[in-house]
């Protein structure tokens, strides 16, 4: 594929994964009370210095990633790909950790909400097949 094709792909994907995953989840985490009310999924407001709104940011460096790991990834296949892309994941998760205080505190109160879940439904399940 073509170079300019593979980063207009890749920025495309990325921005519209965006706005549909990361946003999505965070509708989802927002509704069931992980992330505090005050902070909506696609949030307009304007980020400094040109007022662009937050949703239109956040999707523009979605799109920068997603032209970034196209351009990484888009020469491999089968089982190179997927080791590639596990390892980017965790390396680019890795630098931001100190930055993201406030997401690891969203993402240990949703591990025990899940846990919570998970252990009321094996209550349930396992009473209900006990009762069988």
């Amino acid at each position: 594929m073509p170079l300019l094709k593979l980063l207009t792909f890749g920025f495309i994907a990325g921005c519209v994964a965006t706005l549909i995953f990361h946003q999505g989840l965070w509708w989802v985490f927002n509704q069931i009370g992980v992330i505090p009310p005050d902070r909506p999924a696609w949030p307009l407001d304007p980020i400094p210095p040109y007022g662009v709104p937050s949703v239109i940011s956040k999707a523009f460096w979605g799109g920068l990633w997603g032209a970034g790991l196209a351009l990484l990834l888009g020469q491999l296949s089968g089982a190179g790909y997927w080791a590639a892309s596990g390892c980017l994941g965790i390396a680019g998760a890795s630098p931001s950790r100190p930055f993201c205080r406030s997401t690891q505190a969203m993402l240990v109160s949703s591990i025990r909400w899940v846990s919570r879940a998970c252990t009321s439904c094996g209550i349930s399940c396992f009473s209900w097949s006990s009762s069988q």
